[in-house]
């Protein structure tokens, strides 16, 4: 083994092992905004239930969902409901008005929180995969840890 190989070993075990602890984070701050929104709105339940389905999640999943089922179905479904929302355009790129209006629908969130979300929002440099809507749900979760 050259000194090239050990490099590039140790350079990939780095980035595996930081990137397991982010995803972590990330799959927490996840169940916290599934288990804290409250789905009243009509539309809003059209749209996860047909995300549901494209994804191939049982009626009734948010429900009985615990950190260890978060899967990338999970992860898709997430990104599927933020597609309909339109929270980023085909390129993946954030559409910061409607993310605006998706940070302003936390009524009961502080102002301060808001503004570290839309701070946070400014860092995403898009969502491509379903693991990146893992990226917008931890700019959120100041919003949610600020409910009352």
């Amino acid at each position: 083994m050259s000194i090239l190989d050990i490099k590039s070993s140790v350079k990939f075990k780095t980035i595996t092992t930081m990137r397991t602890p982010v995803l972590a984070i990330g799959i927490a701050v996840l169940i916290i905004q599934i288990a804290c929104v409250n789905k009243t709105n009509a539309d809003r339940n059209e749209n996860i239930q047909e995300c549901l389905k494209s994804n191939g999640l049982p009626s009734g999943y948010l429900e009985k969902l615990k950190e260890e089922d978060i899967d990338n179905k999970t992860l898709c479904f997430a990104k599927c409901v933020m597609k309909k929302k339109e929270l980023f355009d085909d390129n993946g790129k954030l559409k910061m008005e409607n993310v605006n209006k998706d940070i302003d629908s936390h009524k009961k969130a502080s102002e301060e929180a808001k503004k570290v979300a839309r701070n946070c929002m400014g860092l995403i440099n898009k969502i491509s995969s379903c693991e990146d809507t893992l990226k917008y749900k931890a700019c959120l979760s100041s919003v949610f840890c600020s409910e009352k």
